[in-house]
């Protein structure tokens, strides 16, 4: 299963270093688990708009695999949602800011992504809410 995450920064990532959290306290920390569990997930595409979060989360998830033997990892990482939306991953997680989560999660609807897990709100009005609502019902 193909997993990819776009939103690298707090709740998608970066609260794994906060020694004070029980862990995984993110969504890359509890998918991380389920890999080291031996479940067949591998990463595809990590996106943010802040590259050097990327580097980070990539050389992260590198080290946790060279704890288990397993060789170094290629992940696509990239500035731009829609490469990894065009991408169709198996799983699609959304911790991106709170204001693009409407856009983005239409988008990867529009394109077929099948399961997407997306960090609250999803929307901020009705409005987008009753759409994704419509896309979902296809």
């Amino acid at each position: 299963m193909r997993i990819s995450i776009i939103g690298c920064g707090r709740i998608g990532f970066t609260l794994e270093s906060d020694p004070l959290r029980y862990k995984p306290c993110t969504h890359v920390g509890a998918i991380q688990t389920l890999i080291t569990k031996g479940l067949p997930i591998q990463w595809d595409h990590l996106c943010d708009l802040d590259v050097e979060k990327t580097r980070r989360l990539e050389t992260w998830i590198n080290q946790a695999a060279a704890k288990k033997i397993r060789p170094k990892l290629k992940i696509r990482s990239t500035q731009h949602y829609h490469d990894v939306i065009f991408s169709r991953p198996d799983i699609l997680v959304i911790a991106a800011d709170t204001n693009t989560h409407y856009e983005i999660t239409k988008a990867a609807m529009e394109n077929n992504v099948s399961r997407i897990v997306v960090e609250k709100p999803v929307t901020l009005s009705y409005r987008q809410a009753s759409t994704l609502y419509k896309l979902a019902q296809k």
